[in-house]
Parts: structure tokens; C-alpha cells; sequence
């Protein structure tokens, strides 16, 4: 007679199940990572469409201002709505904002987790909170030194070479500003895994890394990106 021998179960082992275990591990590990890349590239996209709307915000204020850009700043005098860029509401209209917004929008990048922090030692009352996550360049007109009230378009030679706006912290008193002088070096914000992004004058979007140069006395200093070239020895 024929009989069929049982088999005998056989479970993991100890070092099996920790292998297996392991192996779990690191495919989740991979998959957070994946999504982090993912959820940051869409934070990206997303910031660059901001950056693209101020882009055109500008070519239409200029348009309709005899080839004029909007000042980029007067931390002199903040309260002039005509003086900032983020108060003056003939260029806000362009961007589709009304001034001083005080929910996040299209100067707000989606990567900023607190964008109203860094203005704690400009605002003096509770009533002034907005979401400001970009710097125009303070070439484009400001009342620091060496730089004139406005600028006219035109004036920039490289349009595709001069940075308009970029990621930027609200530093003090230098709201919505970044710029060549030593001391908006402070506002630069690299938000996006150590870049920060740059729409520059033509509309394109580019990234700066942190090694920017910002005075004009140093040696590296890029007069282009600046738009500071009236400075260059």
C-alpha cells in the first residue's frame, strides 16, 4: 500500500522575519522619499507660476506706465504705497491682488511654511500681515544708495540675465526687496532643497544657489543678475 508522508510546516525564522522586516522598512523609507520629491517638485511648479504672474504683472505695469517699472522698495519710508511694490495697487491690480493681502496668493510660495514671521520687526500694528514670500530687485528702484527712485525697462540691457524676482525672506525692514547691497544678503531664501528660484526679467524661470555675491566691492559679484551694471569698475 502507498503512503503519502506528510510535510511537515515549516515557519520564518527569527533572522528571516527581521529580513523581511528590514526589506519593509527600506521600501517605505524609498516611498517617503519618493513622495517628498513629488510633493516638493509640485511646490516647485507651483512657485514658478507665482513667479511667471509677477513676471507679467511687470510687463503689464510697465506697458501702461511709459516703460516704468514699479519701485521695488523705500524701507525709508514703508508706508508709501507708491514706494513698494506689495503696496502699490496699480501693480497689485496686475497681479490680480489687491495690496497688503492677508491670506496666501500669488506672492506667497507654497514651500514658505510661515511667510508672515520675518515681518514681526517691520509690522507695528496687528493689522498689517501679509504674505509676502518673494523680493523684487531692488535695481529696479529703491532708496538705498547708489540706486535711483525707478528705473525705466529699458535700462537693462540683459533682460534675460537680470533677475526680477526670487524667493526671498522678509528681513526687518527690507519687506519684498533683494538686491546687490551687503545687507539684503539676509533676505535670500533658498527654499527649494538649497535653490532658490528666480524669474528674471524676460519671464523665464531659473535658480540661484547660495552662492550669491552681493556686494559690489567683492570679487564674484555677477553686475547682470543684479542689473547693478552702472557699478562695475
Amino acid at each position: 500500500m502507498y503512503t503519502q508522508k506528510s510535510k511537515k510546516q515549516k515557519g520564518l525564522t527569527l533572522v528571516e522575519l527581521l529580513v523581511v522586516i528590514s526589506m519593509i522598512a527600506l521600501l517605505m523609507t524609498i516611498l517617503m522619499i519618493a513622495l517628498r520629491a513629488a510633493r516638493e517638485q509640485t511646490r516647485r511648479t507651483r512657485c514658478g507660476s507665482n513667479l511667471r504672474q509677477l513676471s507679467l504683472g511687470l510687463t503689464m505695469y510697465a506697458d501702461a506706465h511709459d516703460n516704468w517699472l514699479p519701485q521695488a522698495a523705500d524701507h525709508r519710508s514703508p508706508e508709501d504705497p507708491e514706494k513698494n511694490w506689495h503696496k502699490n495697487p496699480q501693480f497689485m491690480s496686475c497681479i490680480g491682488l489687491e495690496p497688503n493681502p492677508q491670506g496666501r496668493s500669488v506672492i506667497t510660495c507654497p514651500s514658505h511654511n510661515d511667510p508672515d514671521k520675518n515681518t514681526a520687526d517691520f509690522m507695528e500694528n496687528d493689522d498689517v500681515g501679509f504674505w509676502i514670500s518673494y523680493g523684487m530687485n531692488v535695481a529696479f528702484g529703491s532708496s538705498r544708495d547708489d540706486a535711483k527712485k525707478r528705473r525705466q525697462r529699458m535700462e537693462f540691457k540683459h533682460p534675460s540675465l537680470t533677475m526680477a524676482f526670487m524667493d526671498a525672506y522678509a528681513f526687518g525692514n527690507a519687506v519684498g526687496e533683494v538686491g546687490w547691497q551687503t545687507c539684503l544678503y539676509l533676505c535670500d531664501a533658498y527654499r527649494h532643497d538649497g535653490y532658490a528660484q528666480v524669474v528674471f526679467l524676460d519671464g523665464h524661470i531659473g535658480r540661484a544657489k547660495r552662492s550669491l555675491v552681493h556686494s559690489c566691492e567683492a570679487e564674484g559679484i555677477d553686475f547682470d543678475f543684479w542689473g547693478c551694471y552702472w557699478l562695475k569698475p
